[in-house]
C-alpha cells in the first residue's frame, strides 16, 4: 500500500480537524517555508473564555518583528511569549474549571512550552508532536524546508506535488477548503491520488454551531481515547477541480 501524505502550515494548537488530517496520513509535512502572515492561525487560536455564554476568545503568542516577506521557518516568538503562555494557562484554569481533563491538559501544555527553541515553525511543529504522542497518533513528521532541494520551482500546486514525491507519496490528503484549489487530473498526471477530508462538525465538542476551537478545548474536556475516536470519525472523499 502506498504512502499517504498531507501538507499544512504548522499552526499553533489548531482545531481538531487539523488533527484528523494528521491522523489520516502516513507522513505529515510541515509547510514551514511559506510567508508568516499576521492575524492568522500561525501564532494564535481560540478557546472558550465565557462558559455560560459559550463565548470564544483569542490567545496570541507574540513574535519578533521582521520584514513582511519573512517565512515561518525564519520567524521567532519574542521574549513576551513566556508571559503569554502563563496567561493562557491561567485563563484555561479559570474558564475550564471543573473540566474532567483540565489538569492533564495543563501538564501537556507545560510540556509543549518547555521546548527551548523559540523558532515559530519548530515550536509549533513540536507542539503538534507532543499532542499526537499524547493521543497515540503515530504519523511521521517532516518539514518542507528540509525537503526543499526536491521541491524547488513551480507554482504552489507543483510545490505540493514535489513534496509528495519527496516522501514517495501516492495519495495526497487536504482539508475540505482545498477542493477549490487543486485539480484531481493534475495530481493524477503525477501518479498521485487526490483526496479530501470529509469531516462534519462533532456534536459532542460543539458549543452550538461553534466547534472549530483550538485542540486545547478538547484536551481539557475529553480523554485521549475519546479524542482519538473523534479523529477516527473523519472519512476521505474524492474531489478537486
Amino acid at each position: 500500500m502506498g504512502v499517504t501524505a498531507a501538507v499544512m502550515q504548522p499552526y499553533l494548537f489548531p482545531y481538531i480537524g487539523y488533527f484528523q488530517l494528521i491522523n489520516a496520513c502516513d507522513v505529515f509535512i510541515s509547510l514551514d517555508n511559506v510567508q508568516y502572515v499576521k492575524r492568522r492561525w500561525m501564532n494564535r487560536n481560540r478557546i472558550i473564555v465565557d462558559r455560560r455564554a459559550s463565548a470564544a476568545g483569542f490567545f496570541t503568542f507574540p513574535v519578533v518583528s521582521a520584514p513582511q516577506q519573512t517565512n515561518m521557518c525564519d520567524t521567532y516568538y519574542s521574549d513576551g511569549v513566556t508571559e503569554a503562555q502563563e496567561r493562557l494557562l491561567k485563563t484555561l484554569s479559570m474558564c475550564y474549571a471543573g473540566a474532567p481533563y483540565l489538569d492533564a491538559a495543563v501538564e501537556l501544555l507545560r510540556e509543549a512550552f518547555s521546548f527551548p527553541d523559540r523558532n515559530l515553525a519548530r515550536f509549533n511543529l513540536n507542539s503538534l508532536r507532543v499532542i499526537c504522542d499524547y493521543l497515540g497518533v503515530k504519523t511521521e513528521f517532516a518539514t518542507a524546508s528540509e525537503l526543499l532541494p526536491a521541491c524547488e520551482g513551480g507554482d504552489a500546486t507543483e510545490r505540493i506535488l514535489n513534496l509528495c514525491k519527496a516522501v514517495n507519496a501516492s495519495t495526497y490528503i487536504n482539508l475540505p477548503g482545498g477542493e477549490e484549489l487543486y485539480s484531481a487530473a493534475q495530481f493524477a498526471s503525477w501518479g498521485i491520488d487526490l483526496r479530501f477530508m470529509d469531516s462534519a462538525p462533532i456534536a459532542e465538542i460543539s458549543y452550538g454551531d461553534e466547534w472549530r476551537l483550538s485542540i486545547i478545548d478538547c484536551l481539557a474536556r475529553f480523554s485521549p481515547d475519546e479524542i482519538r475516536a473523534f479523529l477516527d470519525r473523519a472519512a476521505l472523499k474524492a474531489g478537486g477541480l
